[in-house]
């Protein structure tokens, strides 16, 4: 007897329990490992867990008996290549369009995938390749992301952790699901861990994180996914990880986190600070502000963290406030704008002057008073 083939759920296949077009797999007998749904479900016998807890196993209702896979006998294939070999070959197939695609699939500058050790494109499967390490950081296995939004591994691959290039030696360490929220993260310089799973890759994670600086607290962000019946699996996840993490790691401050409230997970909270980025000129500036996002969010997290009870944080400021030239401000309607500066500053108005840190606010400001009491123009504009 041969073990059942696992086929990944997609759009136009979605998953029979939970109808998600990814992260659930069905087998030719009939199995379904449901990736979102928990405990009894209408239509569907409940079988557990399955031994990689990001799976819940289910069959139908009035499918009495498993159908058996009948035994296909086959020649002895070769082995793959080792991961390593692979790894290199998706490299050196990755082109700059193909980098442009990724980037702009997760809405992220395409400097940000700079984070993502050793991206490859896997011209075969026709997706993105990257590796997953174990808990000693030596590859378990390879990743793939197709241009849909599936994501599967590489046959042979064991679910590991994305561990962001250029892991920070200080500072809280954040605990997320997957690769895209792990390198949004660290594009902003914060230290981030990827695991497969809401409940998946706990031990290797802790044998990571027992190599850091117990002092680091380890905060867990959970995607926001609130469904209408009330469940809440990101936040069932992130308690899960946290108590067994509690178990494994003694003494060590685990927390758990939630982005604001609108914000899926930590990708989108990112990405929608990081909005002005295209519009900033110069790297030093770009640099400056990535930072400065990053600390934002460091901090806003820091006041939103709880052990018991969580709700997703304030969405205080959201989506960003994106730059406008002054060619699309629009005049009042009766038009006749009594402006002091033309263009900038209005009588009987509020005007926000806003920049980077010495990027000339103040030096903007002093010149600006200077030309009020010689009246003209001033920057070209009266």
């Amino acid at each position: 007897m041969v073990a059942a083939k696992i086929k990944p759920v997609s759009s136009q296949r979605p998953c029979p329990v939970c109808a998600g077009q990814h992260k659930c797999s069905t087998t030719a007998d009939g199995l379904i490992l449901c990736g979102r749904s928990t405990g009894e479900q209408p239509g569907f016998r409940f079988l557990g867990e399955a031994a990689d807890p990001t799976w819940n196993l289910y069959r139908e209702a009035e499918e009495p008996q498993p159908r058996r896979a009948m035994p296909t006998p086959t020649a002895p294939a070769a082995g793959p290549p080792p991961f390593p070999v692979l790894v290199a070959r998706f490299a050196a197939d990755l082109t700059a369009e193909h980098r442009a695609r990724l980037a702009g699939a997760l809405g992220l500058p395409v400097e940000a995938l700079a984070n993502l050790p050793d991206l490859g494109w896997d011209a075969q499967s026709g997706a993105w390749a990257f590796p997953e390490v174990d808990g000693h950081g030596d590859i378990c296995g390879i990743g793939l992301r197709f241009p849909d939004g599936t994501k599967r591994c590489i046959t042979g691959s064991h679910r590991g952790l994305l561990v962001p290039r250029g892991f920070p030696a200080e500072g809280p360490v954040f605990i997320v699901e997957g690769m895209s929220d792990a390198i949004a993260l660290a594009f902003v310089g914060l230290a981030a861990i990827g695991r497969p799973g809401a409940k998946a890759g706990i031990e290797i994670l802790a044998a990571f994180l027992a190599q850091l600086d117990p002092a680091r607290p380890i905060l867990i962000l959970t995607e926001y996914d609130l469904k209408p019946d009330g469940r809440w699996p990101g936040r069932e996840g992130a308690d899960f990880t946290a108590e067994r993490l509690r178990r494994l790691l003694k003494g060590r401050t685990i927390l758990i986190c939630s982005p604001p409230e609108g914000f899926k997970d930590a990708r989108e909270w990112v990405v929608d600070r990081l909005q002005p980025y295209a519009a900033i000129v110069g790297p030093e500036l770009r640099r400056t502000f990535v930072q400065e996002v990053g600390r934002d969010i460091s901090a806003a997290t820091a006041r939103g963290i709880t052990n018991t009870q969580l709700a997703p944080m304030p969405k205080s400021a959201s989506p960003f406030p994106v730059p406008l030239p002054i060619t699309q401000l629009a005049s009042s309607p009766g038009g006749g704008v009594p402006w002091l500066w033309d263009g900038y500053i209005a009588r009987g108005r509020i005007t926000l002057l806003a920049a980077l840190p010495k990027a000339g606010k103040t030096t903007l400001l002093t010149h600006l008073l200077r030309a009020f009491g010689t009246g003209g123009t001033f920057c070209g504009r009266a």
